[in-house]
């Protein structure tokens, strides 16, 4: 145990004694086999979620002014987009080509509750389910996991009917 800690303690060390080196030697072992490089990226984040959190809480940290910086210089560029997120009634009339009090109207209708399932909107904002081709026609108001759920079935009536017909089997 003591040996480890001692060979990462050195590592550590010669590191940060040798650091344009190692960083050398670092890119041209990358470049020798990116893909590998890659994969091996990959599964050291899949394996170490909890230090990738630690590692980055650190770097925010350190370099919080530069990232308020970039976020500020982002939010600049991109500014008509944030206001346009803001403004939810300019979004949802030129989106869906329907006003705010259409749209509360249709809450209301729905007795505040999701289309399919039933249950109450809480604390969040219903989706609005529409029909995904030019028209963007509106069929009503959708909790965001039924919103989804018609999402990945692609809004396909065969392929619901047939996910409908998967869970009504009995596999005993």
């Amino acid at each position: 145990m003591w040996d480890l800690i001692k060979k990462k303690e050195y590592r550590r060390l010669y590191y940060l004694s040798h650091k344009e080196k190692e960083k050398k030697y670092q890119k041209d072992n990358y470049w020798k086999n990116p893909e590998k490089s890659r994969k091996q990226a990959i599964e050291y984040r899949r394996a170490n979620p909890e230090k990738r959190k630690e590692i980055k809480s650190r770097y925010d940290q350190k370099h919080k002014s530069k990232i308020n910086r970039d976020n500020k210089e982002y939010y600049l560029k991109n500014k008509t987009r944030f206001d346009k997120v803001k403004k939810w009634g300019q979004f949802i009339q030129n989106e869906y080509g329907i006003t705010v009090e259409e749209y509360e109207t249709l809450r209301i209708n729905q007795n505040n509750k999701c289309g399919i399932c039933h249950n109450l909107f809480k604390n969040t904002k219903p989706s609005i389910d529409h029909i995904h081709n030019e028209s963007k026609k509106i069929r009503g108001l959708l909790c965001r996991k039924c919103n989804c759920a018609l999402g990945l079935f692609k809004e396909n009536p065969d392929t619901l009917s047939k996910g409908i017909k998967w869970l009504k089997n009995d596999f005993k």
